[in-house]
């Protein structure tokens, strides 16, 4: 009988549910607004993954960025005492901005709705 979902697929959302919580406290302890994980990718060999974060109330995203890679090694060790595989990947965030890009587009079809109602 055929797997449903790969090994990957299975881990990278695994990491995604322990993560989000780190995150989401992490940001919170340390008043950089509010983040969320939105995804996470993880290579075929597992030993990299990718974290999309998704910032809100920072003024700086790229600065909170910055702040969340340099403290992966710190969120590794975390994650590893949630999550049981032998070995953790490597982890890399980066900023999730398909959350203000969709926001973005529903604001310019809304104006071209009124437009085409006002004229």
């Amino acid at each position: 009988m055929p797997r449903e979902f790969s090994r990957t697929v299975r881990v990278a959302q695994t990491i995604k549910r322990a993560i989000a919580v780190l995150v989401s406290d992490w940001m919170r302890d340390r008043q950089f607004g509010m983040g969320s994980v939105t995804a996470v990718d993880v290579s075929p060999d597992m030993t990299q993954s990718r974290i999309y974060v998704s910032v809100y109330g920072s003024e700086d995203k790229s600065a909170t960025l910055s702040e969340l890679n340099y403290h992966s090694g710190r969120f590794r060790y975390l994650l590893s005492k949630e999550v049981r595989l032998r070995n953790i990947p490597a982890l890399e965030f980066v900023l999730d901005e398909s959350i203000e890009h969709g926001d973005g587009m529903s604001q310019m079809i809304g104006s071209l709705r009124s437009e085409s109602q006002d004229g």
